[in-house]
């Protein structure tokens, strides 16, 4: 058995030229922040378990109505093998008032885009609550071809009425083919939809991507995708409380209906 405890502390200091994000009139201030948290491994031998809790403290020098506290926790169970059946269940929980540094690992579409830590949306900046759960099982059919298949669940709770609550739920499936000891053809689909609550209906989000990937020496991997997007959603809309139809522009109207999109990915 091995079991690894990581505990962590961070301590930044910031300048922020523009802490409204006012347009004319910009004014600034300095800021600290304090991160601290404890990251897990246990791999007893038939499993692998990993967890990731952390909290962060932020104060401003003159802008104190803007201090605020953050956390969260991601943890990951693997189980199984690619020779029969392998399972990667995958969740995670953050609180977040500024722009979300934490830890994403990439779409929840095979166990091995797992181990990407790739940069998480930096588009907002208001408190929101931030859940994510995923189920992955792969297995390898012959010596050559493998398939995945992934149901994957993410939700955005504001604590603002000109925002609304979103709710994704995504089916993914990815079938490789390989044609050398380290390259191996991807076809990859998923299909999902969106319950925001400025629309009367759920929107539609496809994708259809091919491409390649490849394992290097170092036990890097690179992946290359071209692929279509594909996002509809209900003309009828429904505004907040105030009924202010800007305030469904700020989220939900960001995509338009039918929107198709050409789309390169590179991992």
């Amino acid at each position: 058995d091995e079991l690894i405890l990581d505990p962590f502390v961070e301590i930044s200091g910031t300048r922020d030229s523009n802490v409204p994000l006012l347009t004319t009139n910009e004014l600034s201030d300095t800021f600290v922040e304090l991160q601290c948290g404890l990251q897990l491994h246990y791999e007893p031998g038939w499993y692998t378990l990993d967890g990731r809790g952390f909290a962060l403290f932020r104060r401003y020098t003159k802008f104190s109505e803007r201090d605020f506290n953050d956390y969260g926790e991601r943890v990951s169970l693997m189980y199984g093998s690619r020779d029969e059946v392998s399972l990667l269940v995958v969740q995670s929980y953050r609180l977040v008032d500024d722009y979300d540094r934490s830890i994403y690992y990439g779409e929840t579409v095979s166990s091995e885009s797992q181990n990407l830590s790739l940069s998480y949306d930096k588009s907002m900046r208001v408190k929101r609550r931030l859940s994510d759960a995923g189920v992955v099982l792969g297995r390898d059919l012959t010596d050559k071809t493998g398939v995945d298949l992934a149901l994957s669940y993410s939700s955005q709770e504001y604590n603002m009425e000109e925002l609304f609550d979103v709710v994704d739920l995504v089916a993914h499936a990815e079938i490789s083919y390989l044609v050398t000891d380290r390259s191996a053809i991807l076809v990859t689909g998923q299909y999902g939809t969106e319950d925001n609550a400025s629309y009367a209906e759920d929107a539609v989000h496809t994708v259809f991507r091919a491409g390649v990937s490849t394992k290097r020496p170092d036990k890097m991997v690179v992946k290359l995708g071209v692929g279509i997007e594909k996002y509809s959603r209900s003309t009828s809309i429904v505004y907040g409380s105030s009924g202010d139809e800007s305030a469904d522009e700020i989220y939900a109207g960001t995509r338009n209906e039918g929107e198709d999109t050409m789309s390169i990915d590179l991992a």
